[in-house]
């Protein structure tokens, strides 16, 4: 099967790029209220929560999302490495093909002079999931492919099929 895991601030045309992984037989496994957001746009049968991956709730109002071993197996995992993939066998994971996340515009807020956030109300805004998913995903960029900028979605979805691996290292860079 293949997947993609979606999580994304910024969902500028997230909705085009999903459809087009579901056209392409991907299933999408996503977040909170971009779960919400893709669920009005695309068919529910290749969409799916994270909990249908994890079989873990998102907690501390939703803190902790994607932190999970299932997750960061499916991303590390080398795929032409045959121990690797025994033992994700083993342990009924996935591999995850596609990361699609961007960051929380933090400073942006926090620069927004109109802003009467305090801190209590900045820190949580603060996005370590998606950080951590990019860098996962940037690591493990000759297997997974990475996408942090919603204006690389039209160029990916126009080359899917003919990705050359040095452009699959610029989005890893770009991650």
């Amino acid at each position: 099967m293949k997947s993609a895991l979606i999580s994304v601030s910024n969902k500028n045309n997230i909705d085009e790029l999903a459809s087009f992984l579901i056209k392409n037989d991907f299933h999408i496994f996503s977040t909170g209220e971009t779960y919400k957001n893709l669920s009005q746009s695309i068919t529910l049968d290749k969409l799916h929560q994270v909990y249908d991956l994890t079989k873990f709730s998102e907690i501390l109002n939703e803190r902790v999302k994607t932190l999970h071993s299932v997750i960061y197996g499916g991303l590390f995992a080398k795929r032409d490495n045959k121990e690797h993939m025994v033992e994700l066998r083993n342990y009924n994971i996935p591999t995850l093909d596609i990361v699609v996340t961007n960051l929380y515009p933090f400073n942006k807020v926090l620069e927004n002079e109109n802003n009467k956030m305090n801190m209590d109300e900045a820190i949580e805004l603060v996005n370590i999931e998606g950080v951590t998913l990019l860098r996962a995903a940037a690591k493990s960029f000759k297997d997974v492919l990475v996408i942090s900028d919603p204006e690389d979605y039209g160029y990916i979805m126009k080359n899917f099929d003919n990705l050359p691996m040095q452009y699959r290292q610029h989005l890893a860079y770009k991650a």
